[in-house]
């Protein structure tokens, strides 16, 4: 989820709510996407916890019926209706004010699944504030040793932190084997690339609009960047994960390859050689710090 962004599905659509602030007035701008409809609606922070008590209220009711809500505010008013057709259960949620009239409508996740995980996700995401004003610092000792951050990293698995790990000259050795429980986190994370060579590299804002787009029966997705090319996706659940790795995905017409984590993703295997250089140069002027004049002091070096 980015600072201000959040993106989640429900049956063939995809939603995204984008928030920004004006003085002292926070607005919401929601937007549901399908394959021949966009649409745009914009609501105040009031109106948008006043949805998530309703989408929590019409998940209660398992039984065929309809459940209407209404809001008002200054210069606005919201429509919360709990309907159902011949594809199943659905929330309408229309807005009237001078700008004219808005229709969102939010299909049940499953069967009788209810709208809980979308009210949660739009809760947690009202309430986390962008601190713009205040830097952020990481905390860093000097003396920690790599080996215990490794061991007490979240996403460890219970086996790795009870495996023995040896360090010798500035590597990592694990002397057991890791069998990952079921429990653990990484047991529900896949690891995605793309399989040939790209002129244009995605970022993680490109892979989280793609999986939006693309994974329309997925929802509750975090995102993390591995390297360059590499992305970790963590899934709610294995099933989740299980269903979206049989599936045959491509980024812009290239083949975007889904495969299990594992404890060496990321790694650089031990028969590679690797040769890296470390060059200082001083005294460069700030007004050519550049891509293009760093690589032609590093071709100069050596290449």
């Amino acid at each position: 989820m980015e600072e201000n962004r959040i993106y989640f599905n429900a049956g063939f659509k995809s939603f995204d709510i984008t928030r920004w602030i004006t003085g002292k007035s926070e607005w919401y701008e929601w937007v549901e996407r399908s394959r021949k409809m966009m649409q745009r609606s914009v609501m105040s922070k009031k109106s948008m916890e006043w949805i998530c008590s309703c989408l929590k209220e019409a998940s209660k009711v398992q039984k065929k019926e309809i459940r209407r809500w209404k809001f008002s505010e200054q210069g606005a008013e919201h429509f919360c209706t709990r309907k159902q057709n011949g594809y199943g259960k659905f929330i309408s949620i229309i807005s009237l004010n001078s700008g004219g009239r808005s229709c969102l409508i939010i299909p049940e996740l499953a069967l009788n699944a209810g709208w809980l995980d979308i009210a949660f996700k739009i809760e947690r995401f009202i309430k986390c504030h962008r601190k713009e004003d205040t830097p952020f610092y990481r905390v860093t000792e000097d003396d920690y040793p790599y080996v215990e951050a490794v061991q007490e990293s979240r996403w460890g698995s219970g086996n790795l932190k009870r495996a023995e790990i040896n360090s010798s000259k500035g590597g990592i050795q694990i002397t057991k084997s890791v069998n990952i429980q079921e429990e653990d986190l990484l047991k529900r994370c896949l690891i995605g690339y793309c399989s040939e060579d790209l002129k244009e590299k995605p970022t993680l804002a490109d892979i989280r609009k793609w999986v939006s787009a693309n994974w329309k029966k997925v929802f509750g997705v975090n995102i993390y960047e591995v390297n360059r090319e590499t992305f970790l996706f963590e899934f709610p659940n294995r099933y989740m994960a299980e269903q979206t790795i049989q599936g045959q995905w491509r980024w812009k017409n290239n083949r975007f390859q889904l495969d299990w984590w594992s404890p060496t993703t990321g790694c650089i295997p031990h028969t590679t050689s690797v040769r890296e250089t470390w060059i200082r140069a001083v005294g460069i002027p700030l007004h050519l710090w550049s891509k293009k004049i760093f690589k032609e002091i590093g071709e100069l070096c050596g290449g």
